[in-house]
């Protein structure tokens, strides 16, 4: 009879874990372009240490590419989601910000649970990073000039898997601002300076993924090349193939 239990057990266990042996994966490729003529930009901050410091909310290139839009897949409740090898080959690495000028760079960082975290100051003066998000421990950090601090995921509590994005700025120059995100998986992107997007070996299969933009949240309304559409809480549908996806072009403001 105790056999069977652990043989039962033994293979529930081997159940439960994401499979990846026979998964097959794809691209998925997405653009993002403002809708309509772009919002003038915000005259520029000067904080302490004469740093000038500009609003990056919107940041639209010259054929209407927005940066910075955010995509991620989101699995449905109790469907395991395969997890492809290369988030197990980032176990160790850091995901890094830059602070130079008056911004980080990347303004939106995406953290896997498994990675670290590192800020590197490009600054000839001293800043103070903090980091606030709902399920991962907030953070403030003192950041010599020139130097680098590196905050460990299992150490300082940054390893729990949380889909609402945290808020970065700085406790000496708070006129600074940037977000980051800390993921289970590797299912995630954030469009650059063209608008587009690439999400990189998702699993075959039908998957909701999640839009978001910082000047006005999920993306919710906005047009699907060139038609009216709207996705509840930013959701959008989309059927992945082991090719590269491409998905229409989606234009918002």
């Amino acid at each position: 009879m105790r056999t069977f239990f652990f043989s039962v057990c033994w293979i529930a266990a081997i159940l439960a874990l994401p499979v990846t042996g026979n998964a097959q994966w794809g691209d998925v490729e997405m653009t993002f372009l403002y809708d309509g003529k772009p919002p003038a930009l915000k005259p520029v901050a000067e904080s302490l240490d004469r740093l000038k410091i500009a609003d990056q909310s919107w940041l639209i290139d010259t054929e209407g590419g927005v940066k910075n839009v955010v995509v991620r897949l989101l699995p449905e409740k109790g469907v395991k989601l395969p997890i492809h090898p290369d988030f197990e080959k980032a176990k160790g690495t850091s995901a890094k910000v830059e602070i130079a000028g008056g911004c980080f760079e990347p303004r939106i960082a995406i953290k896997y649970t498994n990675q670290d975290l590192t800020f590197a100051n490009r600054n000839p003066f001293v800043h103070s990073p903090r980091g606030v998000s709902t399920k991962n421990h907030t953070f403030n950090l003192v950041v010599p000039a020139n130097g680098m601090v590196t905050l460990e995921a299992e150490r300082d509590g940054l390893k729990t898997h949380d889909p609402a994005v945290a808020v970065l700025s700085d406790n000496i120059h708070p006129e600074m601002k940037g977000y980051f995100f800390i993921h289970s998986h590797p299912y995630a992107a954030v469009s650059d300076s063209q608008g587009k997007v690439v999400l990189k070996n998702v699993p075959v299969g039908e998957w909701t993924f999640v839009m978001w933009h910082e000047a006005n949240g999920y993306i919710m309304k906005g047009a699907l090349d060139g038609v009216a559409a709207e996705w509840p809480k930013g959701r959008m549908k989309i059927k992945v193939e082991p090719k590269v996806n491409k998905v229409q072009v989606i234009s918002f403001r």
